[in-house]
C-alpha cells in the first residue's frame, strides 16, 4: 500500500485512506473491537443483524506497536502524536468519579439518590425498528355544506370550497386509502380553552334563536369584520372544532400517523372573544392548547400558510414558548386584510415567547413557488428543526395558489389555507397546486411524523380542489408531483426573509446565512450593496368602521381573467404526472461481493462485514419484506467504457490471474487499493447491480432504489482506481443513465465523508450533471488532499457551476452541520436544477464512532437528508453505498435511509446549540461563490448592520401605531412620507434582482465620536463607492453638503478615520509604476472589491470576496491596506480606518489610476 504525496509545503509523511502511522512512522497494527458491546447490552433480542455481528467485528479501530488506542475521531488526520505505553487499560475518569459517588452516598444517611445517565447515540436508530408508517387519518363531514350565505349567493366562503375537495379526492382515490376519523361536536370546556364564554354563547344566540330572520342574522354580522351567520353555524363551528381535536389525538395517541380535517368554517381569524374572517372558533389553537393541555405534546409547531395571516392564532400564542407559530402572508405594509402592524415581521412575541413567533409579510401580489420554497429552505425549516417540536399543525389555507382572487417538534400543525393558491382572487398569488406538497413534505420529516393539516382558506374552486387533494395524496406517502425550476425569489420575499432573520436570528442559531458586519466594516458592505437594513413599514391609516360591508365586500375576476386562469389550471393538471410505481423502494445486494477482501491485512477497514452488516439490519427491521429484491448483475465491458478507459478496465479485468506477490506489487501502483483474485468481479457485479436499479427506478417500476455494494466508486478516476474504488459505481451509473434512458439533468448528492474526486472529475464540464459533495478538506489535508475538493472548484467550460463542493475544514460535524449545508445550499440550488433523477452517492463514514471520519452524523441524520432529496425528481432517488467503517453505524444508518423512503417515521434530530463556526464559514463561503451560478441563492448573500437592535420588537400595547415611527426618536431617524407602494428608498436592484445596501442606516452610535449617520440624498451607493463620472473629492464635497443637523439623521455611515494609529511606518513608498486599481487579486483572479497592501503593493480580494488580503494581513505581518472601491485605509492591526499625511501618496496615485487626475490637495 503507498502512502499519499505530502501536500505541497508539507514536511511530515501522509497519511494512506486506511491507516494512520504512529509517530515514528511503524505500520499499525490492526485490532478488531465489537463494538455492539453497548447495543447488545442495551438490546438483548437475538436478531439476524446481531448474529452477523458476532462473527465479525463491528469496527476497526487502530493501535499503534506500543499499544495504545487513537482517539477515533483523529483518524484520518495528517498527524498524529505519540502516545505513552500504557500496560492496561484505564477507565474513564468520569466512570471513577460515579463510582466514587455511588460509594459515598452508600455511607451518608441523607436520602440523596445519585442517578447516572449513560446515553447511547444509536439508541434512537434501534427504537426505529418497530416505528413504522401508520396510516393517514381525515375528517369531514358533508353537513358542514349547511353553513352558507343566505343574503349573498356569491359568498367566497361557500359550500363548494367543501364539496369540491371531496369530490377531487375521491376521484384520485384517495378517501378509500385514508382512515376514516370519525368528526364529532366540541365540548364547551374544550372551546373555553381559547374563547371566552360570552363568546360562545353569543354565537349559539344569533344562530338559534328561533325568530331570527335574514335580515336579523345579515344585521349581526354587520357588527364583526367578514362574517356571516346562519341558523347552522352554531352547531357546525362546534363540529369543526371537535373535529379538529379528534383528529389531533389520533395524530397524538398513534392511531394514525398523520391526517387532514378537510372542515368548514375555518378558524385561524377567531379571536378570543371575537367572530372575525368566516371564523367563529379557533380550530388550530383549540387542538393545540388541548394537546399541551392534556400533556400529549410538548412543543407545537403552527405552520400557516393562508394567504391572509392568522392574527388570532398568534394572538393567543404570543407569549407562550412551547409554540412556534410561523406565518407567510400577504401584507403589503398593512394595506391588505386583515390591515393589522401586528402582521410584521417584526413582531417575535413578548415575555418568554419572545421569537417564538415568527411572520414573513410578503408585499407585493404575484408570488409563486420560488418565493415559497425559498422562504422554506431559508427560514421555516431552520426555525423548525431547531424548536424540535412533538406535533406539527397546519393551518392550511389555499388562497395564495394560482387563481386564488386573494393572496423538531412533539407535533406539526399546519393552518392550510389555500388562497394562496394559484387562480384565488382574494389571494392573487400563483402557488401551483402541485407546490403544496413541496411545502408539506419537509415537514413530514418533523415530530416522528406527526403532523395535522386543517384546512383554512382557499377560494378558487379548481385551484383548491387540486391543492387540497395532492396535499392529501402526499400525506399518504405517494411521491410529490415534478414542479418547473425554481428562480431567484423576488426582491420583496426575499426582503422578508431577511428581515424576519434580523429579528430572529440572536434567537435561533441555525440561522446562518447572513452575520452582522463590525463597525467599521459597515460602509465597506453598504458600498458593495450587501448591507441588509430592515425597516418596519406600516402605512394602513383608515380607521374601523362602525358598520361593516355585509354584501359585495370581496374581490371578484372578470369572466375573460377567470376563463384565462381555468385554461392554466387545467393545463398544470393535465401535465402532472400523478402515477405511481407499483414498488416504493428496490434493494439490491449480493453475497458475491463478500469476496472482495484483503488477504494480507485481514482487518483492512473496507472488509466484507460493511454489506453484510447492511443487508442483516435490513432483515431484522423487517425491510426486505416491504422491498422489491431486484437480481444483480455484472456490468458489461461496454459499460464500463461509458467512464473508463480501455486501460483500465484490461488492468483491472487482469487482477483475476495474478500471484498473490503479484496483487500486492501491483496495487502499490496506486493509492490506497488492495485486489485480490475476486476484485474484479465483484466490482463488476457492484457496478451492475446499481444498473439494475437505475433501470427498474426510471422505467417506472419502482420509485427508489438502494444499492447495498462495495467495494466504493466514487473516488475511482477514469484511468486509474483509488481509495478502496476500482470502478466508479455512481458515476457510471449516471451516464448509463444519460445514454440508456435520454435523461438530461441528473443530481449526484455525495455526503462521503472524503471527496468524491472521481466522480467529479468525470462530469466536471457536463452541466447535465449537477454533482455537490459535502466532505472534510481540513485545508487540503484530509484525503484525498487535493485542492480540487475546495468550495471555489466549480466546474469548467459547460459544466462551470455544476459543481458544489461544501468543505469542512476540520473534525467533529455532525446533524447540525449537516442540516445547515442541506438548507442553505443543497435544496436551494437541486430545486432550481429541478433534476430528473437523484443518486445518493452514501458513504457512511461521516458517521459517529467511523475510525477514518472524524465527524459525528447519526443515523437519524442520513434518514433527514434522504427525506429531504426524496421530494425531488417524483422521488426518483438511488441510495449507493459507498465508505463508511464502523459496521454497526452504517448498517443502522443505510436502514434509516431505507426507512426514510419508504415513508416511516424519522428519529428527530438533536441539534446542538450552535452550528460551528468553521462549518459556517464554509457554508458561507459556497453561498457566496455558488450565487454567481444559481440565482436562488444571490437574493441572501448580505450582511445585517452591527446595530442587532435597529427595529423594535413589536408589541401589542402599540397596536395602530406604526413601530418605524414610534422608533424614530430611538433611532435618531428623520421621518418620511411613505409611498402606499413601496419605500421612497427601493432596496432592492430589479434588474438583477439582488437586494443592494438599503439607504436605511443603522442608528447612530452613542458610544463611538467616529461614527455618525447622515441623510445621502439619492445615492449613497455610487457616493461612497466613488464612480467613473465622478472624482473622489466631488464624491466627497457632496456628502459633506448633506451633513446639516446631527439631531435629523437618516442612513449611510460616514467613519472618520483615527489619525492615531502607530503603524503609519508600515506604509512604503508608491512603486514606480504607480498603482493600477483594475489590478486583479494575486490569489483567486478576482476582478472586484480588491484591496492592496501599502507595505508590499500586492493586490487581494476583501474579506466579502475570499478574504485572501486578510489572509496576507496575517501571513506577513503587514498591517495596511487601501480600498480600490473609495480608497479608505485601514488598519488590521488597529482593527480601524486611519488616515495620516503617508496615506496620500497611494491614494493619489490610485485616484489617478481611477478617475484620471491626481486627488486634489
Amino acid at each position: 500500500m503507498s502512502d499519499f504525496k505530502p501536500v505541497d509545503g508539507e514536511t511530515q509523511p501522509s497519511i494512506s485512506l486506511s491507516r494512520k502511522l504512529s509517530g515514528e512512522g511503524d505500520k499499525p497494527i490492526l485490532i478488531p473491537l465489537n463494538a455492539n458491546a453497548i447495543g447488545n447490552r442495551c438490546n438483548s433480542s437475538n436478531s439476524n443483524l446481531e448474529d452477523a455481528q458476532r462473527n465479525s467485528s463491528s469496527s476497526t479501530v487502530f493501535k499503534d506497536p506500543n499499544g495504545n488506542h487513537p482517539n477515533p475521531e483523529d483518524h484520518g488526520a495528517t498527524s498524529m502524536k505519540k502516545r505513552s505505553k500504557r500496560p492496561t487499560a484505564k477507565p474513564s475518569p468520569a466512570i471513577l468519579l460515579a463510582k466514587q459517588n455511588a460509594q459515598q452516598g452508600k455511607k451518608r444517611t441523607s436520602q440523596t439518590d445519585i442517578q447516572i445517565m449513560m446515553t447511547d447515540h444509536l439508541q434512537p436508530a434501534r427504537d426505529a425498528k418497530d416505528n413504522v408508517r401508520k396510516p393517514t387519518g381525515v375528517v369531514y363531514d358533508l353537513k358542514m355544506l349547511q353553513h352558507y350565505c343566505l343574503y349573498d349567493p356569491k359568498y367566497p366562503e361557500c359550500p363548494d370550497r367543501l364539496s369540491s375537495i371531496i369530490y377531487r379526492c375521491e376521484q384520485l382515490g384517495l378517501l378509500a386509502r385514508s382512515k376514516h376519523i370519525e368528526p364529532r361536536l366540541a365540548t364547551k370546556d374544550e372551546i373555553l380553552s381559547v374563547h371566552t364564554e360570552d363568546h360562545i354563547e353569543n354565537l349559539k344566540r344569533i344562530c338559534e334563536t328561533q325568530e331570527g330572520t335574514v335580515e336579523e342574522l345579515e344585521r349581526h354580522a354587520s357588527q364583526y369584520d367578514g362574517v356571516y351567520f346562519h341558523p347552522s353555524t352554531y352547531g357546525l363551528s362546534l363540529l369543526a372544532a371537535g373535529s379538529t381535536i379528534d383528529l389531533v389525538n389520533a395524530v397524538l395517541d398513534g392511531r394514525i400517523q398523520n391526517g387532514m380535517a378537510i372542515i368548514r368554517p375555518p378558524g385561524h381569524h377567531a379571536m378570543k372573544s371575537e367572530y372575525c374572517g368566516y371564523c367563529y372558533f379557533n380550530n388550530v389553537a383549540i387542538a393545540a392548547k388541548r394537546a399541551l393541555e392534556m400533556g400529549k405534546a410538548t412543543r407545537v409547531l403552527i405552520v400557516d400558510f393562508d394567504v391572509h395571516h392568522g392574527q388570532a392564532t398568534q394572538q393567543m400564542f404570543y407569549d407562550d414558548p412551547r409554540v412556534l407559530y410561523f406565518s407567510t402572508h400577504r401584507f403589503e405594509h398593512g394595506t391588505f386584510w386583515p390591515n393589522l402592524e401586528e402582521s410584521n415581521f417584526n413582531y417575535i412575541g413578548s415575555s418568554d415567547g419572545v421569537g417564538f413567533n415568527c411572520n414573513v409579510p410578503l408585499n407585493k401580489t404575484g408570488m409563486g413557488n420560488s418565493d415559497f420554497l425559498s422562504i422554506w429552505h431559508q427560514l421555516l425549516l431552520p426555525l423548525a428543526y431547531q424548536f424540535n417540536p412533538d406535533l406539527v399543525i397546519v393551518s392550511a389555507g389555499y388562497d395564495a395558489a394560482l387563481g386564488c382572487f386573494e393572496f423538531a417538534p412533539d407535533l406539526v400543525l399546519v393552518s392550510a389555507g389555500f388562497d394562496s393558491a394559484l387562480g384565488d382572487e382574494k389571494g392573487e398569488m400563483e402557488v401551483t397546486p402541485q407546490c403544496y406538497p413541496h411545502l408539506v413534505s419537509p415537514l413530514m420529516g418533523l415530530a416522528n411524523g406527526k403532523l395535522a393539516i386543517i384546512l383554512e382558506g382557499g377560494y378558487c374552486l379548481k385551484s383548491l380542489a387540486e391543492g387540497a387533494a395532492l396535499t392529501l395524496k402526499t400525506l399518504l406517502g405517494d411521491s410529490c408531483p415534478k414542479i418547473d425550476a425554481t428562480k431567484c425569489p423576488t426582491y420583496e420575499a426575499a426582503e422578508s426573509v431577511l428581515n424576519a432573520t434580523y429579528m430572529l436570528r440572536s434567537k435561533w442559531s441555525m440561522l446562518i446565512g447572513q452575520t452582522h458586519v463590525q463597525e467599521g466594516e459597515q460602509i465597506i458592505a453598504q458600498t458593495q450593496k450587501k448591507l441588509h437594513i430592515p425597516e418596519a413599514k406600516y402605512i394602513w391609516t383608515e380607521p374601523l368602521p362602525e358598520v361593516y360591508e355585509t354584501r359585495n365586500c370581496y374581490p371578484e375576476q372578470s369572466s375573460n381573467v377567470q376563463k384565462q386562469l381555468d385554461e392554466r389550471i387545467s393545463q398544470l393538471i393535465l401535465t402532472t404526472d400523478l402515477q405511481q410505481p407499483p414498488h416504493r423502494v428496490a434493494i439490491v445486494y449480493d453475497d458475491l461481493m463478500l469476496k472482495h477482501r484483503n488477504v494480507a491485512e485481514p482487518g483492512h477497514p473496507e472488509r466484507p462485514e460493511r454489506i453484510s452488516n447492511i443487508f442483516a439490519c435490513h432483515g431484522d427491521f423487517g425491510l426486505l419484506e416491504r422491498c422489491h429484491r431486484l437480481q444483480p448483475r455484472e456490468a458489461t465491458e461496454d459499460e464500463l467504457l461509458l467512464v473508463h478507459t480501455e486501460d483500465h478496465v484490461r488492468k483491472m479485468k487482469g487482477t483475476q490471474n495474478m500471484s498473490g506477490r503479484d496483487l500486492y506489487k501491483f496495487k502499490e501502483n496506486f493509492n490506497s487499493i488492495y485486489f485480490n483474485n475476486h476484485s474484479y468481479q465483484c466490482a463488476l457485479v457492484a457496478a451492475g447491480s446499481i444498473l439494475q436499479v437505475v433501470d427498474a427506478v426510471v422505467d417506472g417500476s419502482c420509485r427508489s432504489g438502494v444499492a447495498v455494494v462495495r467495494p466504493p466508486g466514487h473516488h475511482a478516476e477514469t484511468d486509474e482506481p483509488c481509495g478502496f474504488c476500482l470502478f466508479n459505481n455512481v458515476a457510471l451509473a449516471a451516464k448509463y443513465a444519460q445514454t440508456d434512458h435520454g435523461l438530461k439533468r441528473i443530481l449526484i448528492l455525495d455526503w462521503d465523508v472524503h471527496h468524491g474526486n472521481g466522480i467529479q472529475h468525470i462530469f466536471e464540464d457536463d452541466p447535465r450533471v449537477l454533482y455537490i459533495s459535502i466532505h472534510r478538506y481540513d485545508h487540503g489535508g484530509f484525503f484525498p488532499c487535493s485542492s480540487d475538493a475546495d468550495y471555489n472548484v466549480v466546474g469548467v467550460g459547460a459544466g462551470e457551476g455544476f459543481n458544489v463542493n461544501i468543505p469542512w475544514n476540520r473534525k467533529g460535524m455532525g446533524d447540525t452541520e449537516y442540516l445547515a449545508a442541506f438548507l442553505n445550499v443543497v435544496m436551494p440550488i437541486a430545486y432550481e436544477y429541478n433534476p430528473e433523477l437523484v443518486f445518493i452517492s452514501a458513504g457512511f463514514d461521516a458517521a459517529k464512532g467511523d475510525p477514518l471520519g472524524g465527524c459525528k452524523v447519526t443515523p437519524e441524520g442520513y434518514a433527514h437528508m434522504t427525506h429531504m432529496l426524496s421530494s425531488l425528481a417524483n422521488g426518483r432517488v438511488v441510495v449507493a453505498l459507498e465508505g463508511g467503517y464502523n459496521l454497526t453505524a452504517i448498517a443502522y444508518s443505510m436502514t434509516l435511509c431505507t426507512k426514510a423512503l419508504l415513508g416511516d417515521p424519522i428519529p428527530p434530530l438533536q441539534l446542538k446549540e450552535e452550528v460551528d463556526s468553521v462549518a459556517i464559514e464554509s457554508i458561507c463561503d459556497v453561498m457566496h461563490t455558488q450565487a454567481e451560478y444559481w440565482s436562488v441563492l444571490k437574493p441572501f448573500r448580505k450582511y445585517f448592520p452591527f446595530n442587532t437592535e435597529l427595529v423594535p420588537v413589536g408589541s401589542y400595547s402599540k397596536i395602530g401605531v406604526s413601530s418605524i415611527e414610534s422608533s424614530l426618536g430611538k433611532l435618531n431617524i428623520k421621518k418620511k412620507v411613505t409611498s402606499p407602494v413601496r419605500s421612497q428608498h427601493p432596496i432592492m436592484d430589479h434588474e438583477n434582482n439582488e437586494i443592494p445596501a438599503s439607504d436605511a442606516t443603522a442608528g447612530a452610535s452613542s458610544s463611538s465620536s467616529r461614527i455618525e449617520t447622515l441623510e445621502l440624498i439619492g445615492a449613497t451607493a455610487g457616493a461612497v463607492g466613488g464612480s467613473q463620472s465622478e472624482s473622489l473629492a466631488e464624491v466627497i464635497t457632496k456628502m459633506q453638503e448633506v451633513v446639516s443637523d446631527k439631531d435629523e439623521q437618516m442612513p449611510g455611515v460616514i467613519v472618520q478615520p483615527s489619525d492615531t494609529c502607530p503603524h503609519f511606518d508600515n506604509i512604503s513608498s508608491v512603486p514606480d509604476g504607480g498603482v493600477d486599481v483594475n489590478a486583479l487579486c494575486v490569489d483567486c483572479n478576482n476582478k472586484g472589491e480588491n484591496w492592496i497592501c501599502l507595505t508590499c503593493y500586492k493586490v487581494y480580494c476583501s474579506r466579502y470576496v475570499k478574504g485572501h488580503m486578510v489572509e496576507h494581513a496575517g501571513q506577513s505581518g503587514h498591517k495596511i491596506a487601501m480600498s480600490f472601491a473609495d480608497l479608505s485605509v485601514w488598519c488590521y492591526e488597529c482593527d480601524d480606518y486611519i488616515e495620516h499625511p503617508n496615506c496620500r501618496a497611494p491614494k493619489s496615485a490610485a485616484h489617478l489610476s481611477k478617475f484620471g487626475n491626481a486627488l486634489p490637495s
